[in-house]
């Protein structure tokens, strides 16, 4: 089974209660003790079987246990996300009407109706509410809740079991980060609140590192590229795109778009190095030419790495590509004075020698042996010989 990560909180305050989760393919993933105990199916028999087998109408709210008889229950529905996509997480209490399971509900929750504000304990230790709001709803959301928050509400069919990401006013005047889900029962919109202040700090964390290491790539001229294997959609880096003359923005692409970047006479020499790289894990870095949407061609050095899974199947491959026309016009340039120094050579007869004093080693140029008539295999050039041929 692919492996589910859901936030350490969030899986702290679901702990004890009947919850499941189904993933986009609608297949059941993940199956809590409590399910067991109250649907009748263990883990082993269900993890893996579509939804539909407890769940056979989806427009109802009610379980197929596994003797085969009807349990009616109320169920709140969140969306998450983690690496694997999308998942929905099912809370399912026995049926009861919407204010008699608010208290159980394992995250803060209000219900709304026209006249009333309902709240469970964790909600008032959530917002610091002392007691239950004595206000009219309109004035409760306002001191609650952010006016973007009206647009998510006003449609909460539309927008059952998806989320809203804000702020919630506290009674004591500080704010705090919460993902907000909405879900329509027959007693009113019920509200479901999760505190994301770890989150929050992680993912500010996140962004300031990723300032950083943006601020020493654009000093490296250094471009990222990353390559999700199974989708086949790569994405470039701002540094990637200034380096091809395009403004500095993150971009996606598929492997095919990612290969034209290159020179096509390039093309072979890539796919060898990335099919040697992928089948027997052979280093992929390798010196090619780019095409700059001004047409200009760039040297660069390409580089890669590739993620496998447990089966040692490639799942992604990130890399960088580097500018290193400056560095390749260097080298050619002395490859270029050392063979016209030879050339001169050879037309003045002219030859050279150096004399190392440390180890006490000559060299000699192929002008000094064609000078004095030796091939170059018949001796060692030496201070002694060279004394003797002088």
């Amino acid at each position: 089974m692919t492996s589910i990560t859901i936030p350490k909180d969030l899986l702290a305050q679901l702990t004890g209660h009947s919850f499941w989760l189904e993933n986009s393919k609608h297949q059941i993933v993940f199956w809590s003790p409590e399910c067991a105990t109250l649907f009748g199916y263990s883990s082993q028999q269900i993890l893996g079987k579509p939804a539909s087998l407890i769940r056979p109408d989806s427009g109802r709210n009610w379980r197929k246990l596994v003797d085969g008889r009807e349990l009616t229950v109320n169920s709140v529905s969140l969306q998450l996300r983690d690496d694997s996509g999308t998942l929905t997480c099912h809370i399912d209490f026995p049926q009861t009407d919407a204010a008699d399971y608010l208290p159980d509900l394992p995250l803060p929750a209000v219900l709304l109706s026209p006249t009333s504000v309902n709240v469970n304990e964790r909600w008032l230790q959530l917002s610091g509410e002392q007691n239950h709001p004595a206000s009219t709803v309109a004035e409760w959301m306002q001191q609650r809740f952010p006016a973007d928050i009206s647009d998510f509400l006003l449609s909460p069919e539309k927008h059952t079991g998806k989320s809203w990401v804000g702020q919630l006013y506290k009674t004591d005047g500080t704010a705090c980060p919460v993902e907000v889900w909405s879900q329509h029962t027959p007693r009113g919109q019920l509200l479901i609140a999760n505190d994301i202040s770890e989150q929050s700090q992680q993912i500010d964390a996140l962004i300031d590192e990723n300032q950083r290491v943006r601020l020493a790539l654009a000093s490296t001229q250094l471009g990222i590229w990353d390559w999700q294997t199974g989708q086949d959609i790569v994405q470039f880096s701002p540094e990637l795109n200034q380096m091809l003359g395009f403004p500095a923005h993150w971009s996606e692409s598929n492997f095919d778009g990612f290969l034209d970047i290159f020179v096509e006479d390039e093309h072979k020499q890539i796919l060898d190095y990335l099919e040697s790289h992928l089948s027997v894990g052979t280093p992929f870095d390798l010196t090619c030419r780019i095409n700059t949407r001004t047409g200009e061609i760039r040297w660069t050095r390409l580089c890669g790495q590739c993620l496998r899974d447990k089966h040692g199947n490639p799942v992604r491959m990130s890399g960088s590509l580097s500018d290193i026309s400056d560095y390749k016009q260097t080298i050619d340039a002395l490859k270029s004075s050392d063979t016209q120094l030879s050339t001169a050579q050879h037309v003045a007869r002219l030859g050279n020698w150096e004399w190392s004093v440390a180890d006490k080693s000559m060299h000699w140029s192929e002008a000094m042996y064609a000078l004095h008539g030796v091939p170059s295999a018949r001796i060692q050039p030496d201070l002694e010989p060279y004394i003797r041929l002088v």
